[in-house]
C-alpha cells in the first residue's frame, strides 16, 4: 500500500483552503451587495394590483444628489417594474411616493427615476426640503416612459438610519391631483429649478 506524500496532503490542504476562502468571499460580495438595495430589492406593480413597499437600508448620511452618494451609505435603490404594456394603462399612472416618520422634520430623502437602471434616462425626480413626502408619478403612455423596469434611486440629503424611509408604488388615476412643484420657486428662487444637483442643494440648505 503507497503512502500519501507529505506534498500531495499539502496541496490537497491548500485546494480546500482556497476553496473554503473563495466560498466565503462568493458569500461576502452578496451580503454587501445586498446592503446596497432597499428591503426588498425590487417588485412589480400591476395596473389592477396591490401597492409595492419597500424600506430604505443604507446606514444614513447626506450627499447632495446622486453624483456625490455612495450607494448603501448615503442612498440606496428599489429596481420597481410596471407591468403590461401602455396600453393596460390608459387612464392609469404609477405614484412613487417616499415618505420618513421623523417626528422633527429633520430627515430629508431626494428620489431619482430612471428608465432602467440607475446609469438610464431620469423620467422624474421630487427633492423638497424638509420631511415632506416626496412624489413622482409615471405616466406609461409618454413613450420616454411606457412600461418595464425602473430604477427608484433614493438619495439620503441628510438623514440617518434612525429615521429610514417608507416607499410605495402604486397605480392612482390620470385624473388624480398632480405632484406639487419642487419646493425652491417660491423659497429658493424658480431657477432653482431649472438648475438641478448641487447648486439647487446648496440653494435648499443656505437659500442663496
Amino acid at each position: 500500500m503507497k503512502k500519501i506524500s507529505s506534498s500531495m496532503t499539502a496541496r490537497a490542504t491548500i485546494g480546500a483552503l482556497f476553496f473554503v476562502i473563495g466560498v466565503f468571499l462568493a458569500v461576502f460580495v452578496l451580503f454587501t451587495t445586498g446592503l446596497r438595495s432597499a428591503t426588498p430589492s425590487s417588485g412589480t406593480l400591476n395596473p389592477t394590483g396591490p401597492a409595492v413597499n419597500w424600506v430604505g437600508t443604507a446606514t444614513g448620511g447626506s450627499s447632495l444628489d446622486e453624483s456625490t452618494c455612495v450607494e448603501g451609505v448615503n442612498c440606496d435603490t428599489f429596481t420597481l417594474t410596471l407591468s403590461g404594456t401602455p396600453t393596460n394603462w390608459t387612464g392609469l399612472k404609477a405614484r412613487i411616493v417616499i415618505s420618513c416618520a421623523d417626528p422633527s422634520g429633520v430627515s430629508d430623502y431626494d428620489v431619482y427615476v430612471h428608465k432602467g437602471d440607475n446609469t438610464g434616462l431620469v423620467v422624474g425626480t421630487s427633492a423638497h426640503g424638509g420631511t415632506p413626502p416626496e412624489v413622482v408619478d409615471l405616466d406609461p403612455s409618454d413613450p420616454t416612459i411606457a412600461t418595464g423596469q425602473f430604477s427608484v434611486h433614493v438619495v439620503y440629503f441628510s438623514a440617518t438610519a434612525a429615521f429610514q424611509y417608507s416607499g410605495t408604488a402604486s397605480a392612482v388615476s390620470t385624473s388624480a391631483a398632480s405632484v406639487p412643484e419642487l419646493r425652491g420657486a417660491g423659497d429658493f428662487g424658480a431657477s432653482c429649478l431649472e438648475q438641478p444637483g448641487a447648486w439647487c442643494a446648496h440653494r435648499r440648505i443656505h437659500g442663496t
